[in-house]
């Protein structure tokens, strides 16, 4: 069976619209059940309509056919969930959302076990087996205090549906989606998708992407929607929604949960209005009420030693690799894979010619040099790492000969573990990062003869799915203050409990690469306050 994406959006808005006939139901489920790309595009549509989360909440009311069994429709009373017309559209989207989770099957809902050597202790995790994605990051926050258990712990940390409750401070999260949101405490959100989100009290400000497509953010009494918008949004204790608009456009429509006299809207900059239930009223455009930026925190920072866990930065007068044993965080000196614990001496030396002072030159024959990290990189325990460093590639061989150069993280008592972890430049030029058996090469090619510098982020969880994100910087750009908000590649959620105490410098094929300012540590200012890219010195 083959069908159009226009027809699968006019069955998706016959559902929402509670008008879809009895065939289209049939027709849509067959679509679902059969074409990978109707799930995809259904996921996104319901995304922006009601939120994942919602959907699946409902399963657990369904029956083995798909049909909401007679007591559960009873508990759901237009009472509990508003009106009657909203209790169809759920039953809808749940039998569909059950005919999904039939035909994907149990096998997609449970991972791999990654091991980790019995030498190395790692941390006992309860997760379940369900399959998560995360969507949108705790960029910055400041003397934040979270109510309840599941609150952010650190900045950086990846985030799923959640209800953030922020009693004080300010925060700033990135979704996935594009859109930036600053919420400041007192506040009540509720994440529900990378495009949609809910206040139920308190103050945010909206920092929309041109790039991306609306974002619905929700209070009791109305729904926004913007387009590369900047506004603020007040809810008050009985519902009340005050909306301030610092440059675009934003939509306001009345929620279909209340019977209130809102009216639909469309407010432009300089624009600010209340919104209640007797209707809408202009209202002084006060912007000096938001904090539109996180501001440094007032509370004691992390100590940047104790967040930088290792440093290098080969700035060694001799040429052997063997006596080098300097920088900070390591536990012995650098040496040859092949030799185990033996001193690399030949292929591999230092040169003065990136960064400042010294750099280390590895040449290809799949030379690896490796060392000792002194504090590993834990997955089994809940946490944030970065990684950084500079990269240069000197010269080119024939298009299909090996030539790529790498950093791995490994676990010493496990040498061929999948688990391992590398970011580089592949035989093409392009970024590659791996991680347990997926890998991902993201484009454009970079430059030959040129300073590349490559970012990791990790991000671990003893109860959540760990991911790791990569990005490249060209020898124009610099890290900037706060981490990036788009990242060049990023893999897919998965469950591990890796400990990866070595990091290894690889080279493959009949080339040589120059590494410098080689960074690992726990927030983003550990890599990027101090790091700096100076041009080759030739």
């Amino acid at each position: 069976m083959s069908i159009s994406d226009n027809e699968l959006y006019e069955l998706f808005g016959a559902l929402t619209n509670d008008v879809i006939t009895p065939q289209q139901h049939d027709l849509l489920a067959e679509a679902l059940s059969k074409d990978a790309v109707a799930r995809e595009l259904y996921y996104q549509y319901t995304d922006v309509h009601i939120g994942l989360r919602r959907i699946f909440d409902l399963s657990d009311l369904l029956g083995p056919t798909g049909t909401l069994d007679s007591d559960a429709s009873k508990e759901l009373s237009p009472a509990r969930h508003g009106k009657q017309r909203r209790l169809n559209v759920w039953t809808h989207f749940g039998a569909i959302a059950a005919t999904i989770l039939g035909v994907l099957g149990f096998h997609i809902l449970v991972r791999d076990e990654v091991t980790v050597p019995a030498s190395i202790p790692v941390a006992e995790s309860t997760t379940s087996n369900l399959p998560v994605s995360y969507i949108a990051t705790l960029v910055k926050s400041a003397d934040c205090i979270w109510e309840g258990e599941h609150g952010p712990k650190f900045d950086g940390q990846r985030l799923l549906t959640n209800e953030l409750h922020l009693r004080e401070g300010v925060a700033e999260f990135g979704f996935d989606a594009g859109v930036r949101i600053v919420m400041e405490g007192p506040a009540f959100l509720t994440i529900d998708s990378a495009t949609s989100a809910m206040l139920t009290n308190g103050k945010v400000v909206l920092h929309g992407s041109e790039m991306s497509g609306p974002f619905a953010l929700r209070t009791p009494l109305t729904t926004l929607l913007d387009i590369g918008t900047e506004y603020g949004a007040v809810v008050g204790p009985q519902g009340d929604t005050e909306v301030y608009v610092f440059d675009g456009e934003v939509s306001v429509i009345p929620s279909a949960d209340t019977d209130s006299d809102v009216e639909p809207q469309q407010m432009t900059v300089g624009q600010a209005s209340r919104f209640e239930t007797t209707g809408r009223t202009s209202i002084d455009f006060a912007s000096t009420r938001f904090v539109r930026q996180v501001p440094e925190s007032s509370l004691p920072s992390l100590n940047q030693k104790k967040a930088l866990l290792a440093y290098e930065g080969f700035d060694y007068q001799t040429k052997r690799l063997g006596n080098a044993n300097g920088g900070l965080g390591w536990i012995g000196p650098w040496r040859a894979w092949y030799r185990k614990n033996e001193p690399s001496f030949s292929r591999v030396r230092f040169d003065n010619a990136l960064g400042q002072g010294s750099c280390l030159r590895v040449f290809g024959k799949k030379k690896v040099s490796w060392r000792t990290l002194e504090n590993p990189i834990r997955l089994d325990t809940d946490g944030v790492y970065y990684l950084s460093f500079l990269l240069r590639k000197i010269g080119e061989l024939e298009h299909e000969k090996s030539q790529w150069g790498a950093i791995e993280l490994r676990t010493s008592d496990s040498q061929n573990d999948d688990s391992k972890l590398s970011i580089g430049m592949s035989s093409e030029r392009f970024l590659c990062i791996t991680h347990n058996k997926q890998q991902l090469l993201s484009a454009p090619s970079m430059p030959i003869n040129e300073t590349i510098r490559f970012v990791l982020k990790i991000v671990a969880g003893q109860e959540a799915p760990d991911q790791v994100m990569a990005r490249w910087y060209g020898p124009a750009e610099s890290l900037g203050v706060n981490e990036p908000y788009i990242w060049s590649a990023r893999l897919q959620p998965e469950y591990g409990n890796a400990v990866f105490n070595q990091l290894s410098i690889r080279v493959g094929g009949d080339v040589g690469y120059l590494v410098d300012e080689l960074r690992l540590g726990t927030n983003w200012s550990s890599i990027a306050n101090g790091s700096s890219m100076e041009p080759i010195k030739h």
